[in-house]
């Protein structure tokens, strides 16, 4: 088989789009840019932004109603500012991998109520910064779980790049009196 000038060009010219295309999923199934942790003080890690869950706890009534208090720590080591904002869709806590919490200034606002747990600032977290605080999402209909995972979206209008934190209930601590 002879090799034209014109068919070489072609040839690299498709290998070159080829690269670029498996540069641009990250090496991602479905378009999705996940950085993955297991277990607390395990770290997801995406372009150079990193979480860590350092403890978990959670509180289950007879009513149905279950909170979920997370302490996370964020570092940002990206070239941009990244928001952090838990009301405004920069979090997401999730029940055995379906069933998602509510995170609003409601549920926020109990964790003034205990001197111990320090809520996650509004604000912007600039390159080299960290911030480290606790979440508080509310459901209902969960009486038992086997794992949370809890989410990060640097970018909250990106729902398919995020941070995970996968966590067993078997490492979740009960909390009382919220």
């Amino acid at each position: 088989m002879e090799l034209t000038r014109r068919g070489f060009l072609k040839s690299v010219g498709a290998a070159t789009l080829a690269v670029a295309a498996v540069g641009l999923l990250g090496g991602c199934e479905g378009g999705e840019m996940v950085g993955n942790a297991n277990g607390l003080n395990d770290t997801a890690e995406l372009k150079g932004i990193k979480m860590t869950v350092r403890s978990l706890a959670y509180a289950s009534y007879s009513d149905g109603t279950f909170y979920l208090v997370p302490e996370v720590l964020i570092n940002n080591g990206s070239a941009a500012g990244i928001p952090l904002n838990p009301t405004g869709g920069s979090f997401k806590l999730r029940v055995n991998g379906s069933k998602e919490l509510d995170i609003n200034s409601d549920t926020m606002a109990i964790l003034d109520k205990n001197a111990e747990l320090n809520a996650l600032e509004t604000r912007t977290l600039n390159r080299g910064q960290y911030e480290k605080g606790h979440l508080c999402g509310k459901g209902s209909g969960v009486s038992k779980f086997d794992y949370v995972q809890v989410l990060f979206y640097p970018n909250p209008q990106d729902a398919k790049t995020y941070l995970c934190c996968k966590i067993a209930a078997k490492e979740a601590s009960l909390m009382l009196g919220i």
